[in-house]
C-alpha cells in the first residue's frame, strides 16, 4: 500500500487501530537501540530517521484515549 498524501483520503479516520501500548513500547525500545547505534557510528542520516520514528511512536502513545 502506498502512503503518499493522495492515498490518505482513502483512510477511514474513524476506524480504530488494534495495537497495544506494549507493542508501541517495544517499537520504541527497538528504535532507541537503533538510534544509539547510529549515534555511536556517527551515521547522521540514520540517526535522523530513528529520531523521527521515536517521535512518531511517542505521538501514538500521547494520542491514547483520544
Amino acid at each position: 500500500m502506498s502512503t503518499t498524501p493522495e492515498t490518505f483520503a482513502s483512510f477511514n479516520p474513524e476506524r480504530e487501530l488494534e495495537v497495544t501500548v506494549g507493542t508501541i513500547k517495544r517499537l520504541l525500545e527497538m528504535a532507541y537501540r537503533q538510534y544509539n547505534e547510529a549515534a555511536r557510528t556517527d551515521a547522521k542520516s540514520v540517526l535522523c530517521y530513528w529520531d523521527g520514528y521515536i517521535r512518531a511512536c511517542k505521538h501514538v502513545l500521547e494520542a491514547d484515549g483520544q
